[in-house]
């Protein structure tokens, strides 16, 4: 949780253009979507049945695309990462939470 409230408060703290034009920003972005990324890959080889209780997440790995983020950086679509950030991690954190605290969400 503590990386999707720095995530959070950067995207929070920006505007599109910002992100853009701001290189440390989108660096910034890019690792916690990677971290987020890897962490729900984590889940999946380990506990599929808690993974199956997230929505979305079949879109989530597949969207970040945390291996072209990784591994092809130079094919980063920069107003695709903003869309991606701007509109699924809230809902993760949402059911995240539940999770944490035993409920299905």
């Amino acid at each position: 949780m503590r990386i999707y409230r720095s995530q959070a408060s950067k995207v929070e703290a920006a505007s599109l253009e910002r992100y853009l034009s701001d290189e440390d920003l989108r660096f910034a972005i890019e690792r916690n979507l990677i971290t987020i990324g890897e962490a729900m890959m984590r889940v999946r080889d380990h506990d599929p049945e808690t993974l199956v209780r997230i929505s979305n997440y079949r879109g989530a790995i597949g969207r970040w695309n945390v291996n072209v983020v990784v591994h092809d950086y130079h094919q980063i679509d920069d107003t695709r990462i903003w869309d991606i950030v701007t509109e699924f991690p809230p809902i993760l954190a949402r059911e995240v939470q539940q999770l944490l605290r035993g409920a299905q969400p």
